[in-house]
């Protein structure tokens, strides 16, 4: 098997447009996973500002000069870990979007992943702008394609991913309890379609559009659910053992078995 690693998806909850008290809380969950040996360290979608984002743009950050992304440094460095997360980001020209960053153990920010598909639900779409390329992020255990909530709901991403080399997709959401048995279903079917490791974190608790479902959980590359969370706050560990994919690629070679000359519809059908 390939190397593998133990990760920790931290299901926070997070109070809108506080900052500080956010950023104490990760932090303290942070050193809790590394003292569980960790190595890879998730937390959820806009966990620093929440989805109010009426209250929160002003709060957006630039990447990666500003505080949380050198907090987020500084906390990497000192526990000896890779940790995820998606913020509000602030860019030259004021422009605001939803970016996943990565940092390493030696200080390392990975290129950033602006959001693609922003969710007319909360009004994403009216105070963000979106993102227009997908991010690999290569990490010592193995590749890994990055999406934000609603972008699991576009397959078409996550298969861009796995036809360019990904073993694992890592995903941060924010994703309302009303929905979580679509969340349930979507996280196993990238997986499953894909022949890959997915690894989700969900925020839980109140917010300005109801009640946060959680559910963060790890899928392996034959959609088997490795652990799972609940709906209160808490720490989901699991191993992603990349050696898996190829594995389960070798045996089951559904992605070769694509024909793509034939998924165009002609006129007459």
């Amino acid at each position: 098997m390939g190397p593998s690693v133990t990760v920790a998806l931290v299901q926070m909850a997070v109070r809108d447009a506080q900052v500080e008290a956010n950023r104490d809380r990760a932090r303290a969950a942070v050193a809790r996973a590394a003292s569980r040996g960790a190595r890879l360290v998730m937390l959820p979608e806009l966990w620093t500002t929440g989805m109010d984002l009426a209250a929160a743009t002003a709060l957006a950050e630039p990447i990666p000069q500003g505080e949380t992304v050198r907090q987020m440094r500084a906390w990497a460095q000192t526990y000896g870990l890779w940790l995820v997360g998606s913020l509000l980001e602030r860019d030259a020209d004021g422009r605001r979007y939803n970016t996943a960053i990565a940092v390493g153990p030696q200080g390392q920010v990975l290129p950033p992943y602006r959001k693609i598909h922003l969710f007319s639900g909360m009004h994403e779409d009216q105070a963000l702008s979106p993102g227009c390329a997908p991010r690999l992020w290569e990490l010592p255990w193995g590749r890994v394609g990055v999406l934000v909530c609603y972008d699991v709901r576009f397959p078409e991403l996550a298969r861009a991913y796995a036809l360019a080399g990904a073993q694992g997709l890592l995903l941060m959401a924010a994703w309302p309890m009303a929905r979580r048995a679509h969340w349930d279903v979507l996280v196993q079917a990238r997986a499953v379609e894909n022949v890959l490791f997915v690894a989700a974190v969900n925020r839980v608790g109140p917010g300005r559009y109801g009640p946060f479902g959680g559910g963060s959980m790890v899928v392996d590359p034959w959609g088997h659910v490795q652990q799972h969370g609940g709906t209160r706050e808490g720490i989901v560990y699991a191993t992603l053992d990349f050696g898996q994919t190829a594995q389960r690629r070798a045996g089951f070679p559904v992605l070769d078995d694509r024909r793509e000359e034939c998924y165009t519809l002609t006129p007459e059908a």
